[in-house]
């Protein structure tokens, strides 16, 4: 994959390669702040009466070149007063709830070295005398789901200019500072994000380099709900990668660890079995493999990165490699042909297959919440209610979002309050408002009887954690199985110039004391995880666990 790799190479070293212009790159930082503050706040600009994406365009060279701190102040407070007066509206405060909001949406006004004490007063202002009304480029959308509207995605541009390429980091930046709730979580903080990422983004030479920086980009967030699209094909970023390794496959102990066959009829073929533990591929390691894409990968936890990086792995420049493997305490090499890129198949989760519902041994009930319709709910508990236990498994993603409340109904005779859910408030961008939802309603009956396993692992993501918080309060729930995506929330779609779109997680979700589940994910009460040794053996270790734990007294 030594294209990738240039590629990659050149991303990280345009990071710290352009020291040569400190001044230029700390004006472009403050105009794109400033920018996209003018964008949600300013009344003239959230009216609509202008096209923003053009005065970004318009006004970038003289920032850029602006020969001094006071220049380019200058320009700034003389384009803030062009947009209208603002002392005749109605001043408002300027404080939030901060026990619901952990991101501070104007700590910038301080951090940022170059603004003076008039630019930053004026910024104030912006903000005292902010728009409150509908927005041009966002509305809430119920349940309370940001929807970035009104940007253009330039589509017919697969390179953009540079003005335009900068325009890309401006807007992302700003939606993800004023609308992602979970900015205060970044491995890197939201400002420095912005300064790291003007130079490659700037100097990009061509649509490849732009759309890998744009990818370091958007897994900046640590988000696993982040990922670009409106390519053919997911990882055809990966350029020259037209063949693939046709396995299924999960990374445990830095190795990649077949789990199945994207093409059952070429498994002897190719001479691999499930449980094989791939160590180097052409000779280049598995580490350091991972090491290569992870940056690439929106993942909000280290489970998400081996879940994710293992479709990585597997693609290559060549139509045949050599796989060095560990099969038990043999060390093995297979020369193995590789499928094209049109064979490509993607067999999806394992449990996405199994039955809405069955019966398994010993009388105990299982539910496969990516099976089920909530139309199905009640017949269902009609057929499980006697059984000695039961298990829901939520390792794939729900298939209704109105199963979780119907089986809660069933389950429990309590109204629960598990989860507090925060939404963006366009009153005051870059502030959150909260409500609650609830599991079950208090019915005068007996609740179900048996103790209920719910079984988690990483691919429990989003609506799939969801259901696990509802769930955790039904009468004797235990979670069992591995860390979860650690994604939860309403999705919002972010365009981008050259066509892109980049997904984020819009909304907020906490335990109802403001626990996170955001990179943490559902904590499960038994921890337990897949082996080299059970993948072998064709074993599902997490629903053993489950058998188990509904035996015991």
């Amino acid at each position: 994959m030594r294209v990738i790799s240039v590629w990659f190479c050149f991303v990280l070293v345009s990071f710290t390669a352009h020291a040569q212009s400190p001044g230029s790159l700390e004006q472009t930082d403050a105009y794109i702040k400033i920018w996209g503050l003018l964008k949600y706040y300013h009344p003239t600009v959230c009216a609509g009466s202008l096209n923003w994406d053009s005065v970004f365009v318009a006004q970038l060279p003289q920032v850029t070149t602006a020969t001094s701190p006071d220049q380019f102040n200058q320009q700034m407070t003389d384009w803030i007063r062009s947009l209208g007066d603002l002392s005749t509206r109605p001043a408002l405060p300027t404080e939030y709830d901060r026990q619901i909001n952990f991101n501070q949406p104007h700590d910038w006004f301080a951090s940022t070295p170059i603004l003076s004490t008039a630019t930053v007063a004026l910024l104030k202002d912006v903000v005292r005398y902010r728009h409150t009304g509908p927005k041009q480029y966002v509305k809430i959308q119920s349940p309370g789901i940001a929807v970035v509207q009104n940007e253009q995605p330039y589509a017919d541009i697969a390179y953009p200019t540079e003005s335009y390429r900068l325009l890309a980091l401006a807007r992302y930046w700003n939606i993800i500072a004023y609308f992602f709730p979970y900015r205060y979580l970044t491995d890197q903080p939201w400002n420095e994000v912005l300064t790291t990422l003007i130079p490659p983004i700037r100097d990009a030479k061509n649509a490849t380099a732009y759309l890998q920086t744009l990818r370091v980009l958007a897994a900046k967030v640590n988000d696993s709900h982040s990922r670009m699209i409106g390519n053919p094909h997911r990882v055809k970023v990966l350029e020259e990668a037209n063949f693939y390794l046709p396995i299924q496959a999960t990374v445990i102990d830095r190795k990649l660890v077949i789990t199945g066959f994207r093409h059952p009829a070429t498994a002897e073929s190719l001479g691999l079995q499930p449980g094989d533990a791939i160590l180097t591929i052409d000779q280049d390691s598995i580490p350091s493999r991972i090491a290569r894409y992870a940056p690439l990968l929106g993942a909000s936890n280290q489970a998400v990165v081996h879940r994710d990086v293992a479709e990585y792995l597997i693609w290559q420049a060549t139509d045949s490699a050599v796989v060095t493997f560990q099969r038990g305490n043999q060390l093995l090499n297979r020369t193995v042909r590789l499928a094209t890129l049109g064979e490509f198949r993607d067999e999806g989760n394992p449990v996405s297959s199994k039955p809405a519902y069955s019966i398994l041994a010993e009388n105990v009930g299982y539910i496969n919440i990516g099976q089920l319709e909530a139309s199905q709910v009640k017949k269902i508990f009609r057929k499980l209610k006697k059984t000695q236990g039961l298990i829901i498994d939520l390792r794939t993603y729900p298939k209704s979002f109105l199963s979780y409340p119907k089986l809660c109904n069933c389950l429990s005779t309590a109204s629960t309050r598990f989860v507090k859910y925060l939404y963006p408030n366009l009153s005051y961008p870059g502030t959150f408002r909260a409500s609650v939802n609830y599991c079950g309603q208090q019915r005068d009956r007996p609740p179900y009887a048996g103790k209920i396993a719910i079984l988690v692992n990483e691919y429990t993501q989003s609506m799939g954690e969801f259901f696990a918080m509802a769930f955790r309060t039904l009468p004797r729930s235990t979670i069992i199985g591995s860390q979860t995506a650690g994604a939860d929330g309403d999705i919002t779609t972010i365009p981008l110039p050259g066509g892109y779109r980049v997904l984020m997680t819009g909304s907020g979700i906490y335990y109802p004391d403001m626990r996170p589940t955001q990179r943490i994910g559902i904590v499960a009460d038994r921890a337990v995880a897949p082996t080299i040794e059970g993948i072998r053996q064709g074993r599902d270790e997490i629903l053993e666990r489950a058998m188990h734990y509904l035996k015991e007294p």
